[in-house]
């Protein structure tokens, strides 16, 4: 995301116009994706409170498991945004139309990443039901590293969305 946002400049994820409305389209699928994470991390903060993403553990691995699964998002989405920037080139997520759909081809990327994230979000939220993505501490640091991760992905959120938006 910050590869994004600092070859994006000003224009966050926006494409200039072909004069055929595909900077609208795309701007629009960058404020979903915004709302989409907004959205999760506020479900996710309000379910943990003060706690962050630790889980409760049931003494049979679910908190392993859990905590697995969430390290397993991380690790999709890096990939799959990492795949896009080097599939995109020095243009980030913006490809300018070569008439050859090109252009068509880099946005049905952007929205599989977008389904992607939804996907495994709305999985891990419901896997881990009421709670969360929040775990107690079972006194061996896994409050701790759990913890730790989702300040990670707050501090990556609060750096991108102000940049892409100045």
């Amino acid at each position: 995301m910050s590869r994004i946002v600092s070859l994006d400049g000003i224009q966050g994820l926006m494409m200039e116009s072909a004069g055929d409305g595909t900077e609208l389209l795309r701007y629009t699928s960058y404020l979903i994706l915004l709302g989409l994470v907004g959205f999760v991390m506020s479900r996710i903060v309000s379910l943990d409170g003060i706690q962050g993403l630790m889980m409760e553990s049931a003494g049979d691995g679910t908190e392993l498991l859990r905590y697995t699964s969430y390290l397993i998002v991380l690790g999709l989405v890096g990939f799959v945004m990492s795949r896009i920037v080097s599939l995109d080139g020095i243009q980030g997520l913006m490809m300018e139309s070569a008439g050859d759909g090109t252009e068509l081809l880099s946005h049905t990327s952007y929205r599989i990443v977008l389904g992607l994230v939804g996907f495994v979000m709305s999985r891990i939220v419901s896997l881990d039901g009421i709670q969360g993505l929040m775990m107690e501490s079972a006194g061996d640091g896994t409050e701790l590293l759990s913890h730790t991760s989702y300040r990670i992905v707050l501090g990556l959120v609060r750096f991108v969305v102000p940049r892409a938006f100045s």
